[in-house]
């Protein structure tokens, strides 16, 4: 009868092993994992704290349904369109006006898609 090569007639039994080939404790690795979650949420807390805001653990966490009210000031809304021609002329429009703007004209059509 052939004998097998080295090496191959060992069998190693079935289970959870480490990246190192060690065997693998259940119950270790749920312990290890929740003394890091234990951490990670005091580390949050403190670093909360230092920065002068409430801690998640200290705030309401219930969220209220519906969208939020957002004053929307109807005043950037009014406006009389200037376009680059007028620019030019100088058409009546202070120079510091910035709501007069094309990059400004941006924001509130983005602001009014998000508010529809």
């Amino acid at each position: 009868m052939a004998t097998p090569p080295k090496g191959r007639g060992k069998r190693r039994k079935a289970g959870a092993r480490t990246a190192g080939g060690k065997r693998s404790d259940p119950q270790r690795m749920a312990r290890a994992e929740q003394e890091s979650r234990d951490f990670l949420r005091e580390r949050t807390e403190e670093g909360h704290l230092a920065a002068g805001r409430v801690p998640p653990s200290q705030t309401d966490a219930t969220r209220q349904a519906g969208s939020a009210q957002i004053a929307v000031d109807q005043s950037i809304r009014t406006y009389v369109p200037v376009t680059e021609d007028e620019k030019l002329l100088g058409h009546g429009v202070r120079p510091d006006d910035f709501t007069r703007t094309d990059p400004w004209r941006v924001l509130r059509v983005m602001g009014e898609l998000i508010e529809g």
